[in-house]
């Protein structure tokens, strides 16, 4: 299923980033992942329409997966092109920016160990059916409400002052649960909603702080290996904190979210002492990287379009010298410069990348 999902949204987002413009990309995306949030809040409440121990909902997901197929069959539009191959180096990555590289891994255990266990949790302490979707709906809610304040925040600020005030929010939030007796339901909701927005974008400005740091053209591996790394602590925060929650309790769950996003904290006022903080003139928009964070296929700068432009005319020995993808299939050439590769920036971007800064 993970692998099907995947392989979905790869194509969705390529069919978007292909269709949209470098004027309206930002806005497509925008609405994409408005979209995109709301249904999953939505899915989550369609839970209580049958037992989740039935077959039906299962049947019903099928059927919608099924549905979405539809609008694909029916178009005329050509394909989007294949995403952009780069080779992912961790090390390189980690020497770029650790705070990436550790706060994508611990983040992905604690985002992995919330998605698993967190519905399970909410059973054992209670909750009815229809508790449980509104605690995993807020939750989303409020995941998507911080995620531009925290953001342009970190925009303006060292993204590392940004980055240990919400791990110590959340870590506090987390704490708050692991020791509050749920007899008033509405307050584990409200614990919620605040566990949402504090720790949910913290993904997003790891990501965004490696992007201030990696070389120029280096966007799509830098996104890509984030990705990669916060998969793998996916899978390895379920592993652990569901035998905590078995020989211990239920609230073992946020005991080990509020340790990790300690441990985050800790780390990042370690390397504040150990590395001076980028110049405002040189950081990344925190708006990039929250596109290429929501997403299974990462967007790179125009940058990189325009290099493999370069590097596709050379290699044609087509003699000219303008960045041009050549005519493939009879397509445009204004076609083509949107199809060579998912790696565009949207406009109004300002990197002034140096590549000396790392």
């Amino acid at each position: 299923t993970g692998f099907c999902l995947a392989t979905l949204f790869m194509i969705i987002e390529s069919w978007l980033n292909e269709k949209a413009s470098n004027e309206n990309r930002g806005m497509v995306f925008s609405i994409y992942t408005v979209i995109n949030l709301t249904v999953m809040t939505l899915g989550q409440l369609m839970i209580n329409l049958y037992s989740p121990s039935s077959f039906a909902l299962f049947a019903l997901a099928s059927i919608l997966v099924s549905l979405a197929a539809v609008p694909l069959a029916l178009t005329k539009a050509t394909a989007p092109a294949p995403i952009q191959r780069v080779k992912i180096r961790l090390r390189h990555l980690y020497k770029l920016s650790p705070i990436g590289v550790i706060g994508a891994f611990l983040v992905g255990m604690q985002q992995g160990a919330f998605w698993s266990m967190a519905p399970v949790f909410a059973e054992r302490i209670g909750l009815t059916t229809f508790a449980i979707t509104l605690f995993m709906s807020l939750t989303v809610l409020g995941g998507a409400l911080g995620q531009l304040p925290l953001g342009r925040l970190s925009d303006r600020l060292d993204r590392r002052h940004v980055l240990i005030g919400a791990c110590i929010c959340a870590a506090v939030v987390g704490v708050c649960i692991r020791f509050t007796t749920p007899t008033l339901h509405h307050g584990i909701l409200i614990y919620a909603m605040l566990f949402g927005i504090t720790a949910f974008p913290i993904y997003s400005i790891c990501a965004a702080h490696m992007n201030d740091h990696v070389e120029e053209g280096g966007f799509v591996e830098a996104s890509s290996g984030l990705l990669l790394v916060f998969a793998g602590g996916a899978v390895v925060g379920p592993l652990v904190v569901a035998p905590l929650m078995t020989h211990m309790n239920s609230y073992a769950l946020f005991s080990f979210t509020a340790l990790t996003q300690a441990i985050l904290a800790l780390f990042a006022i370690y390397r504040m002492r150990v590395r001076a903080p980028v110049p405002e003139a040189d950081r990344s928009r925190f708006i990039d990287a929250l596109r290429a964070t929501q997403t299974v296929t990462p967007f790179g700068p125009e940058g990189d379009l325009e290099r493999s432009s370069n590097e596709l005319a050379q290699d044609s020995n087509e003699g000219d010298k303008a960045p041009a993808q050549g005519n493939q299939g009879g397509k445009s050439e204004t076609e083509n410069s949107k199809n060579e590769s998912l790696a565009i920036d949207p406009p109004g971007s300002d990197r002034n990348d140096t590549p000396d800064r790392s």
